[in-house]
């Protein structure tokens, strides 16, 4: 217990914050990211403070952390002078270093805040690493858990994002995520502290700033208490949340036969199809999920459609193999009643295998192997071509489907041919063998064993690009709107 009482609402707050949460060690250091901005400001000055000598963690010692992102030129420059002098200043060590963020976004093709998300967290953990920190404190607060929670939402994100950020996330601590932004601006004025605005904090382009100044202040004229209900339902969702990964934890031992170590992390699991397919389809997900998490060391969390197409391959009846791949070089493997989850599975030697990629709708996808890219689009009813409209030319191929009927197929996936397919060509009621199918069609020998074949979550084929569509999916003069499939070849 502290010498002399926090009489300080904040600070007071704080504390008993990280003593519910169990945030900090007992003892040994802990990294402070810091931007120069009032939340990292006063996060630092707040465990400056309960982290004194006559303080309540007074064995905990601090450590600056700044990454200059290298965005907004002369600013970013001035914002990691200020960090470096307010360390000086407060007798603290310091690190600051600069990563060209729209560089590492350009070549990850990812969003500006993704990358800059990636490459802050990658640096706050290399920091930790070179000083043995037990813990990394970051300055995230109760207004931008509302802001996480409405971009999740608008994201479709399943109870898991809708749990919002938790307080302690393996070694990242958040102290203030109990305290509004007010707090922290009235804390700041209290103690005479300076600090950095950033300018792209009002910047439109950002979804996070579009949800900050417009969308919240919009549904806050229909709930004042908006931002109140938003932290409430987390805490509801984060306790169910933690009772779900309780039953993943039970089902693991049945589900999962084997790890595979690579270094630090997890390089594949091996598991057992009968048992998976046993657990309820909320455990199945999460089981999945956390297997992304893990394989990825902890950079990717799987999205539904892809945790849908992974689970539709663990239910489809397969002869022989099938190799689904997953963002970040992961993939998933299936032979028979096992599976494969892991980093390039196609490297297991002597296994007979077919492969099975996703392609998002709208979006994109090319198989692995073959010359083509096939492309989804969405086309408005009112520029819709006539029922069946077939068309193909010599540079791209296209098809034209009901989306609607489609959506019973979702997620599609990309894959050549395998012995036994059958197929529903345009206006028949019955399958036939794809083989005669694709002779009718008077589709080259050579050609046949390399189309990128469209074909539903369960397994059934719904185009043989550039030439049939399945009757299944076909326009029809009800048909509102059209899923365009082009075909083209990839340039060098």
């Amino acid at each position: 217990m502290p010498k002399h009482p926090i009489r300080d609402t904040l600070l007071a707050a704080v504390q008993k914050f990280i003593e519910e949460h169990h945030l900090l060690p007992q003892s040994g250091t802990v990294v402070v990211g810091v931007s120069g901005g009032p939340d990292s400001v006063c996060l630092l000055h707040a465990l400056k403070t309960l982290c004194a000598p006559e303080g309540p963690f007074p064995l905990v010692m601090l450590h600056v952390a700044h990454l200059n992102h290298l965005l907004r030129g002369e600013e970013s420059q001035a914002d990691a002078a200020f960090v470096a002098d307010l360390a000086a200043q407060w007798s603290l060590p310091c690190t600051i270093e600069q990563v060209d963020v729209a560089a590492q976004a350009k070549t990850a093709r990812q969003s500006i805040e993704e990358a800059a998300r990636a490459a802050r967290y990658a640096f706050l953990r290399q920091v930790a690493a070179e000083i043995g920190a037990e813990r990394i404190a970051v300055a995230h607060h109760a207004d931008d858990q509302a802001e996480t929670l409405v971009m999740h939402w608008l994201r479709g994100s399943g109870m898991a994002g809708l749990a919002g950020m938790h307080p302690l996330e393996k070694e990242v601590i958040r102290p203030l995520l109990a305290v509004r932004r007010d707090e922290i601006l009235a804390y700041c004025a209290r103690h005479h502290l300076a600090f950095r605005e950033d300018s792209s904090n009002q910047d439109p382009r950002f979804l996070r700033n579009r949800i900050r100044h417009v969308l919240l202040p919009t549904l806050e004229q229909y709930n004042p208490n908006l931002r109140e209900t938003l932290l409430r339902q987390a805490e509801i969702f984060a306790e169910e949340e933690r009772y779900l990964q309780v039953q993943v934890a039970a089902a693991w031992p049945q589900v999962i036969i084997a790890q595979e170590k690579a270094g630090p992390g997890v390089a594949r699991v091996e598991g057992d199809v009968a048992a998976y397919r046993r657990l309820p389809l909320a455990i199945r997900r999460r089981l999945l999920r956390d297997l992304g998490l893990m394989v990825s060391g902890g950079e990717v969390s799987l999205e539904l459609r892809h945790i849908t197409a992974i689970d539709a391959l663990l239910h489809r009846g397969v002869a022989g193999g099938w190799l689904l791949h997953l963002p970040r070089g992961m993939q998933v493997l299936r032979i028979q009643q096992r599976f494969k989850f892991g980093r390039l599975l196609a490297q297991i030697p002597a296994v007979q295998m077919m492969e099975s990629v996703v392609l998002p709708v709208p979006g994109e996808a090319c198989l692995p192997g073959t010359r083509w890219l096939v492309r989804a689009q969405i086309l408005d009813g009112a520029s819709t071509p006539s029922p069946g409209y077939e068309h193909t030319d010599a540079e791209s191929r296209w098809g034209y489907m009901d989306l609607e009927a489609v959506q019973n197929y979702l997620p599609l996936a990309l894959r050549t041919r395998r012995a036994g397919d059958r197929f529903r060509p345009l206006g028949m009621t019955q399958e036939k063998k794809l083989q005669d199918v694709l002779v009718d069609a008077k589709i080259p020998r050579t050609e046949r064993g390399m189309l990128p074949l469209v074909c539903g979550a369960d397994g059934t084929l719904l185009w043989v690009p550039g030439y049939l569509v399945s009757d299944l999916v076909k326009l029809t003069p009800t048909t509102r709107r059209v899923l365009v499939l082009e075909m083209r070849p990839v340039r060098g």
